[in-house]
């Protein structure tokens, strides 16, 4: 069986920098080797890619929310405005 070239498992900032792909070629090559070996940095790189999916879930619910709470208070003010203006 191949052995990680690395001494230590990655740290979670190393392993985020994997995912997010701001590693060299070379460091990202030694993760990707070292994960295929380790399940502890494979079973850590999975938790990290399910926490980042559910915060961009959970901001881009909060986001449309924003965005409907705007446009219904656009359709209940907007119209009164536009009377006003009118007269």
């Amino acid at each position: 069986m191949r052995r990680s070239r690395l001494a230590e498992h990655p740290n979670d900032e190393a392993l985020l920098a994997y995912l997010d792909g701001e590693l060299s070629t070379v460091q990202t090559r030694t993760i990707r080797i070292h994960i295929k070996t380790c399940w502890k940095c494979r079973a850590t790189v999975a938790q990290l890619e399910w926490q980042a999916e559910t915060i961009a879930r959970l901001l881009s619910t909060q986001l449309d929310s924003d965005i409907d709470r705007s446009t219904k208070a656009k359709e209940r003010f907007l119209p009164g405005e536009t009377l006003l203006k009118c007269a």
